[in-house]
């Protein structure tokens, strides 16, 4: 996956995405991401964030890039970034999906399985809010996703 490919994915969430896009309510994974945290602090790229993603999010902005370890896997169901970071004094991970000319999720998360803010984005039609349950039902199969990836990368 290219660092093209990502700031491609960026610059549509952040032309689609008003700035001020709200976390919604606290979601658990239903189980904890440590062994998500462990597997991005191994096998992730170290690089700095596209200044577009911290504020999608409503991190402050900072005259210095945000740090963060870097994993993307590409599937069937689209393309998954993985993004780890400690830049705002605590473990953070941001989880994504995107699917190609349909839509894109982001995730907020802690490494306790907590959603803490969501951003859906839709190729025609922008940000847009999703119910709860549409947006628990797309966490809980994201952070899915990332144990396996996790759990097989340990067996290797």
């Amino acid at each position: 996956m290219s660092t093209i490919r990502i700031s491609v994915i960026l610059a549509f969430l952040y032309l689609s995405v008003p700035m001020s896009a709200e976390p919604q309510q606290t979601v658990q994974a239903g189980q904890p991401l440590s062994s998500v945290v462990e597997y991005l602090q191994r096998d992730g790229s170290a690089t700095n964030m596209d200044p577009r993603l911290p504020s999608l999010l409503g991190w402050p902005t900072k005259a210095e890039p945000y740090k963060s370890k870097l994993k993307v896997i590409e599937d069937g169901d689209g393309i998954h970034s993985g993004f780890l970071t400690t830049e705002r004094g605590r473990v953070e991970l941001i989880l994504t999906l995107f699917i190609p000319k349909r839509r894109t999720a982001i995730f907020l998360t802690t490494p306790s399985g907590s959603m803490e803010g969501v951003i859906h984005g839709f190729q025609d039609q922008g940000r847009q809010d999703r119910p709860l349950a549409e947006s628990r039902e797309m966490f809980l199969k994201e952070t899915h996703f990332w144990l396996r990836q996790a759990a097989s990368a340990t067996k290797k």
